[in-house]
């Protein structure tokens, strides 16, 4: 068993959710149907999404949950961070420090705020067991996929790394376009 991230684009709100999971019937399910905010910008909470004509998707198996924290280590390492840990202690366990990594607020591309944060953040802190990550974090992690490609490339010298750094991109591209990231 390991984690699998399934994509999408051009997601159309359904509705709020008022039922029960078998009241529901869409093409595609987005990990539970119900797709949860996140912190940096989010789903409607307890509504429903489904694919559209216009949508894209796909998925891949992002590995062993072992594997991808390895992985998602490696990431932190890549873009300045000392490791994961860095992010998670920033994020979960010390209060005093929480949002030192996101410091700056900046206008989304909605027009909606932001804050501004290092590299690849929201992907370190996310959890690794289930989740969505939405189409606005998504803009921002593809653009920081983008912006380290080069450096991705030559990172590690087996192509382990920029073999999943290649799937985790186009995940992002294609759920930065009114879409999400669903970890399962």
């Amino acid at each position: 068993m390991g984690l699998d991230i399934s994509y999408y684009s051009n997601l159309k709100n359904i509705g709020k959710r008022t039922g029960t999971d078998s009241d529901y019937d869409c093409d595609v399910q987005i990990y539970q149907e119900v797709c949860y905010e996140y912190q940096l910008g989010s789903l409607k909470r307890n509504h429903l999404y489904d694919t559209t004509t216009n949508s894209l998707y796909g998925s891949f198996k992002a590995g062993s949950y072992g594997g991808y924290n390895q992985w998602r280590n490696e990431l932190a390492k890549m873009a300045g961070y000392v490791d994961a840990n860095e992010v998670w202690i920033d994020e979960s366990f010390d209060t005093s420090k929480k949002f030192n990594l996101r410091k700056d607020k900046l206008e989304s591309l909605n027009g909606n705020i932001i804050e501004k944060v290092k590299p690849f953040y929201e992907l370190i802190s996310f959890s690794d067991a289930e989740g969505v990550i939405s189409s606005e974090v998504s803009k921002k992690l593809y653009k920081n996929f983008v912006d380290f490609d080069e450096q991705a490339k030559v990172y590690m010298k087996d192509d382990w790394f920029y073999s999943k750094y290649s799937e985790w991109k186009e995940a992002f591209r294609i759920a930065s376009k009114n879409g999400a990231v669903s970890f399962h």
